[in-house]
């Protein structure tokens, strides 16, 4: 594939995606979240390029990226087609303009190959745990407290699980430890992306910003190892949006869930060096 062919391909998943929501249908954009639960660290649109090509896909790398991992790629594996920028230098004369912006950024065609689609090339592979729910509740709570946002556990009516209001959460206390991540990540979802300055952000509509915190909780905890429903079938219902708003909560989706993923990843180191220490 070349770049053309990749943009081409991008923009047919996400109008297909939009046509999907707009009749009602949760599966196919249930199928994207658990893509991009797998790989938070790309863009909607590379996520969309591997979920096409190879939805099974777990873990991807380069060919070279394989080989410092001790891994290569078997023998007649095909490549999962992805872009990524390149840099390159401005042509001009305005002194000022190369001063501000130096580089402009294109894009190429690269190919990545899931873990599946290579071998070992010694015996040792070590396989990263998963946590359980209890510990990601913990780890959650932890990034709480690093953002300043008070947690607040309480009977809250009519089977209402959580309620975010600008540097303070309220939680149902009647959960389970899985129901309660679940909450955890949807309400702090709500605190990054919709909360500003304490103040609810209205200029995107309730079932938007509602289908946007359950999709980067779903991301999330899926990312943590830990299974969840995805709770917005209503939001999914009410959704009449075409693909140019579409591609936006996509864009949001996917970087607040890396945001959050980071954050307990950087938790969840600070926990051990102090571990260490003491």
């Amino acid at each position: 594939m070349n770049k053309e062919e990749l943009l081409k391909s991008t923009t047919e998943a996400i109008e297909q995606l939009a046509k999907s929501l707009e009749t009602g249908s949760i599966l196919l954009f249930k199928e994207f979240l658990d893509c991009l639960s797998r790989f938070p660290q790309y863009s909607y649109r590379n996520v969309l390029l591997i979920q096409r090509q190879f939805p099974e896909a777990t873990e991807v790398k380069g060919f070279s990226a394989w080989l410092k991992e001790g891994r290569s790629v078997s023998k007649g594996q095909k490549g999962i087609a992805i872009v990524a920028p390149t840099p390159f230098r401005t042509t001009t004369e305005n002194e000022e303009e190369l001063a501000t912006n130096p580089e402009v950024f294109s894009f190429r065609a690269v190919y990545v190959f899931d873990i599946s689609q290579t071998q070992l090339i010694d015996e040792s592979d070590v396989q990263p745990g998963v946590p359980e729910a209890f510990d990601a509740c913990l780890a959650m709570e932890r990034v709480y407290a690093d953002l300043g946002i008070y947690i607040e556990s309480a009977e809250l009516p009519n089977r209402v699980l959580g309620s975010s209001f600008g540097g303070k959460v309220i939680i149902n206390q009647h959960q389970t430890f899985r129901s309660r991540l679940q909450t955890l990540a949807h309400e702090l979802a709500h605190e990054l992306l919709h909360q500003k300055h304490g103040k609810l952000d209205t200029s995107i509509k309730r079932s938007i910003r509602e289908l946007e915190a359950e999709s980067i909780s779903y991301v999330v905890c899926r990312h943590l190892g830990v299974d969840c429903l995805l709770d917005s079938v209503r939001y999914i219902a009410s959704y009449k949006k075409g693909p140019d708003e579409l591609r936006q909560s996509l864009v949001r989706i996917q970087q607040t869930a890396l945001e959050i993923i980071r954050k307990l990843e950087e938790s969840a180191t600070a926990t051990q060096d102090t571990a260490c220490v003491a």
